[in-house]
């Protein structure tokens, strides 16, 4: 991963299972000291199609901006 030290990382991932844990990106972040994010608000159809509520994702970037 690279980035400016002040940047802001943002992974937008489908909810999953609950048992399903992924944290690949968080712990990279955090071991390089970069700001990381979560977005889980989307919906995934049954073919795998991930459908993104634009105005959502744009009210939860400007909240970490």
């Amino acid at each position: 991963m690279f980035a400016n030290i002040n940047a802001n990382i943002i992974e937008v991932l489908n909810k999953g299972y609950i048992s399903c844990t992924h944290e690949y990106y968080n712990i990279l972040s955090r071991s390089l000291n970069l700001n990381y994010h979560r977005y889980t608000s989307i919906v995934e159809d049954v073919n795998g199609n991930f459908n993104l509520d634009i105005d959502s994702f744009e009210r939860y970037i400007s909240d970490i901006i």
